[in-house]
């Protein structure tokens, strides 16, 4: 079946891609990709910007990324994006799966769908900590959909404070407390549940060692285990 066009019984490329750009899939290069029609100029390992224009709407939370680094294809997540002094600077994160590394960006693309080709279901990434004596031994993955970040924690070590936090990289929207259920050891005895409190306006997750949110002890092995869902 032929789509008329203005020029004739078949529509024109260009007629074509105004019909896109009319329902936002103009410079779709990859299934579920669209073409970022704006150069990537590196910042740092974690963050790139757009020169001379106020793109932050294109680059919400959560929005996922996809370019050509090094000779790599890389991914990522939008952690953040700022208009300031003529230019967008977009802070993302791959979690300790991919990082800029101050080359040439080519091929930026971006998506807002579920799954675009290629995307990684999850990113490894390393969490930050607070409580322990030293560095302890950590297992993180994360996702996100839409605002909705997705993490599974795993820090073990020896305590040296009775405050227990972890960080992630995106920043929470809405206190929740009292309602994140995890697993947690406290002085090397068995391990129980506790909870887990996540405060607005912070990336801080704060873990307590039973679900009467008492506090670790300051000395021994601690562990906490997570798997939650936030909002972003």
């Amino acid at each position: 079946m032929a789509f008329p066009g203005t020029t004739g019984q078949f529509v024109t490329a260009a007629e074509w891609n105004t019909m896109l750009q009319a329902i936002g899939l103009n410079g779709v290069t990859a299934p579920g990709w669209v073409d970022a029609q704006s150069a990537w100029v590196y910042v740092s390992a974690s963050s790139f910007k757009v020169v001379g224009a106020n793109v932050t709407a294109r680059y919400p939370v959560g929005t996922k990324l996809s370019c050509t680094d090094a000779a790599a294809t890389k991914y990522f997540y939008v952690v953040s994006s700022a208009y300031a002094a003529s230019d967008t600077t977009v802070t993302i994160t791959g979690g300790s799966d991919y990082t800029l590394s101050g080359g040439t960006i080519t091929n930026p693309r971006y998506s807002y769908v579920t799954n675009p080709q290629g995307f990684p279901g999850s990113f490894a990434f390393t969490p930050g900590y607070s409580g322990w004596a030293a560095t302890p031994t950590m297992t993180g993955f994360l996702s996100v959909e839409g605002k909705k970040l997705t993490v599974w924690l795993s820090v073990t070590g020896t305590s040296n404070n009775v405050v227990t936090a972890v960080a992630t990289p995106f920043t929470i929207t809405q206190t929740i407390a009292g309602t994140l259920v995890c697993r947690v050891q406290d002085n090397g005895g068995a391990a129980a549940a506790g909870l887990c409190y996540a405060a607005a306006s912070s990336a801080t997750l704060t873990f307590y060692k039973d679900l009467g949110a008492g506090a670790f002890t300051g000395s021994g092995t601690k562990s906490v285990w997570l798997a939650a869902t936030l909002p972003i």
